[in-house]
């Protein structure tokens, strides 16, 4: 039997190569500087979900008893993924490229500012929700 799908496949769960032993333990949600609201195999799964519905639109393919239904995916809301160009790719070079869409940036400290005993200068970006 050959498969319908162009892109997809069938998707195993398995472990990012950007989290390591004690990064997992110690700070589960954090990559690259940017702190994720939800664990990375959360967005792995919608990337490959997303894929899935490109393929589906590609070759129309329909679902149901009577192949009445279709789908299609919301091209205003998917604009900043930019998934249609990583289809052949892998989930962690789609999302080195694009965590920004999903994380916010760790506050950090500011290297220049009024010189002070008793305050300390942060960096955060006003926008994060947390």
């Amino acid at each position: 039997m050959t498969s319908r799908f162009s892109y997809s496949s069938l998707i195993e769960t398995k472990r990012t190569k950007f989290f390591t032993g004690t990064q997992v333990a110690l700070r589960k949600n954090k990559f690259r500087g940017y702190w994720l609201d939800k664990s990375i195999h959360f967005y792995r799964m919608w990337f490959h979900f997303a894929r899935l519905v490109i393929d589906c639109e590609h070759n129309k393919i329909r679902f149901g008893a009577k192949n009445q239904h279709s789908v299609k995916l919301n091209k205003r809301i998917y604009k900043d993924w930019g998934v249609e160009n990583y289809l052949d790719a892998e989930f962690d070079d789609w999302f080195a490229d694009k965590i920004h869409l999903f994380g916010e940036e760790e506050v950090s400290l500011v290297k220049s500012g009024e010189e002070s005993s008793e305050h300390l200068y942060l960096k955060f970006n006003r926008h994060q929700r947390k």
